[in-house]
């Protein structure tokens, strides 16, 4: 390590970065300046392999912190062609292995030396390869995993901060002066917010930090608020059905098998749905990745990048701008090749919807102690996942939430968790102190991801340049329009479709009761109810009023006759039916299908089928036989 290669051969050797933007610039200058720097980007601006580079041309011995054994190997066998050796640290290794790399790095002989996070907090693996002798800078990846508010925050990474302050306190006293190691972050989607706030509490004293630009350059983004999920499917079909590669990204299975229905009639169109883990489902993205035109329809944002589509279409609500920020910068330096995205919601459904995500995944402390109160009443000691599902179905709360209240318990001393395989990864939970007081942080965060999500919405919703509010919502340097979208161009596209909702003319009341958010157990009713589909009216909608009650943009013009006892008696079962599976009346059926149903008396489930409003849908299987069993009485 006597003589150090240059930075320019470093990155165009190893990393293929020919030129160096000025995103780049500001990450090789912040490394080389500071002792302590935050960075937070985008992805594809490759900034950690710059990092690398400005590290080694600085003749500086780096440990780095990272949670993809994949990236560690891929950069080790980058570096070894311009003869800079690095090695890396997993679980996976003996303790001869792990004992070997480090005396290796102890003796300068690797430049780098990556460890994942579980080893890094275990035993002495990051101790002993911190030196008295000489200076290490420590560099953490996905530093967006410290923030407690951030959707991609993991508990782990709190134990990785409390490991490396300890190290630095014993080798302070060891030294008998004051020791902090250099340290350098490195976050994908971290808002100038969040980047405060690790400063803080990890009391990095004079640290640096940079926001960069999350405009992307040569990305364009719109947003398209719709009526129902009729104008969404034509508005998608629109928009990729234009020459280019176009991926779209959905909530779950269903609605990714109507979409992929809807525009096969357009263009080629290929679907990668459900577990994608077998190799089908990677031999059509390998497939799709090699066409030159088509439409991919999934329901996974990694699959983003693996594509190589040009043309992004997120049929979901983003939960905030962060997670916007990393679903479009997903993708590499080399591999970067989206041009434009587009993200189709509905009004009031599409961000209650993501309301109901982000209360899953930041439960609040009424959650919590509902939860705490449960194990005490069960009188338990120890308990598995078997215990969580029945708690979910007595506290009514989603399981999946409940699977993070016990995580967040054990890192809180509650609850001990041993996690051990057996036909699979599997945890059992030991109980500790259930006595114990809750932080009121519990509160804070779950306030601060949904305020998040509505300031996304916001910027959704506002006529303007949606890149340069984004930019100006993180925080980032450059916050200048992007000069390509519709607003830029003054373009009056957006009143192309009648069912496209103008948020200009849209009145106060309206906003209000949008931006108002619902319950977590109202939004479970509404998007985890097995039945929520049996509507195939999906042309209209439902206000949630203030009383809690629904109401429906359009009443039927069928004037029924009660004097008949069929359709008397099929009012009476809707409304029996509705409020049995928690669904509005007119979603059981309405009026029109009331009265044909009437006149054409169906003996049986195939008539039954056959008629206007029962074709295709759910509704004879799961309440046909008492329509069939009403008709056979009453004659």
């Amino acid at each position: 390590m006597a003589s150090h290669p240059s930075l320019k051969y470093l990155l165009k050797k190893a990393f293929n970065i020919c030129t160096i933007n000025n995103t780049q610039q500001r990450v090789l200058s912040g490394v080389a300046e500071h002792g302590k720097y935050l960075i937070s980007g985008a992805r594809y601006d490759s900034i950690d392999e710059v990092v690398f580079a400005q590290l080694i041309a600085l003749g500086k011995q780096s440990i780095v912190i990272s949670n993809s054994i994949d990236d560690m190997m891929r950069i080790c066998q980058q570096l070894s062609t311009v003869n800079v050796f690095a090695n890396y640290i997993h679980g996976q290794l003996s303790d001869v292995e792990v004992e070997q790399r480090i005396e290796g790095f102890k003796a300068c002989d690797i430049s780098i030396l990556f460890i994942t996070p579980d080893q890094a907090i275990k035993g002495h693996t990051l101790s002993s390869a911190i030196d008295l002798d000489h200076s290490v800078t420590v560099v953490i990846l996905n530093a967006e995993k410290f923030a407690a508010d951030h959707l991609h925050h993991s508990p782990i990474y709190d134990e990785l901060h409390c490991h490396i302050a300890a190290i630095e306190l014993e080798l302070s006293t060891q030294r008998k002066q004051s020791f902090e190691c250099p340290k350098v972050y490195v976050g994908y989607t971290l808002s100038k917010h969040q980047i405060i706030d690790i400063i803080q509490q990890h009391r990095l004293h004079n640290a640096q930090y940079s926001v960069l630009d999350y405009a992307f350059g040569h990305l364009v983004l719109e947003s398209i608020c719709v009526k129902n999920v009729n104008a969404m499917l034509r508005e998608c079909a629109h928009i990729c059905t234009r020459g280019t590669k176009a991926i779209v990204v959905v909530n779950d299975k269903r609605t990714g098998e109507t979409f992929f229905n809807e525009l096969s009639k357009h263009a080629n169109t290929l679907s990668v749905l459900g577990n994608t883990s077998n190799k089908e489902g990677a031999m059509l993205i390998a497939k799709f990745a090699k066409m030159k035109s088509g439409i991919l329809v999934t329901n996974r944002y990694s699959h983003i990048s693996d594509s190589q589509a040009e043309t992004v279409v997120l049929a979901q609500f983003p939960l905030s701008a962060s997670h916007l920020c990393s679903i479009l910068g997903a993708g590499s330096n080399q591999t970067g090749s989206i041009k434009s995205a587009y993200i189709l919601y509905r009004e009031n459904v599409s961000f209650n919807h993501a309301i109901y995500e982000l209360n899953c995944k930041f439960p609040t402390s009424k959650d919590y102690q509902t939860v705490i109160d449960c194990i005490i009443e069960a009188k338990l000691t120890q308990f598995d996942k078997g215990f969580i599902f029945s708690a979910s179905k007595q506290t009514h709360i989603p399981a999946q939430s409940i699977f993070r209240i016990m995580d967040k318990l054990s890192t809180l001393s509650f609850l001990k968790k041993t996690v051990f395989f057996d036909k699979g990864f599997q945890s059992k939970f030991d109980v500790v102190n259930l006595q114990r007081t809750l932080p009121k942080s519990i509160n804070w965060i779950n306030e601060s991801v949904n305020k998040q999500l509505a300031d996304l919405q916001s910027i959704l919703q506002t006529h303007g340049c949606k890149t340069q509010a984004l930019n100006t919502l993180l925080g980032a340097s450059d916050q200048v329009s992007c000069g390509k979208c519709s607003v830029c161009h003054q373009s009056t596209g957006n009143e192309r479709w009648n069912n496209r909702v103008n948020r200009s003319t849209a009145n106060d009341a309206q906003e209000d009761r949008q931006k108002n958010n619902i319950s977590n157990q109202l939004s479970h009713q509404l998007y985890r109810n097995p039945y929520s589909a049996l509507s195939s009216d999906i042309t209209e909608d439902y206000d949630r009023e203030i009383a809690g009650t629904f109401t429906r943009h359009k009443q039927s013009s069928v004037d029924l006759n009660l004097n008949d006892p069929i359709e008397t008696q099929l009012c009476i079962l809707r409304k029996t039916v509705a409020k049995r599976l928690n669904i509005p009346e007119l979603s059981v059926f309405n009026d029109t299908t009331l009265k044909l149903i009437s006149d054409l008396k169906p003996q049986n489930i195939h008539q039954l089928n056959a008629i206007e409003g029962f074709y295709g849908s759910q509704r004879a299987a799961v309440f046909g036989k008492e329509i069939i069993n009403i008709i056979r009485v009453v004659k």
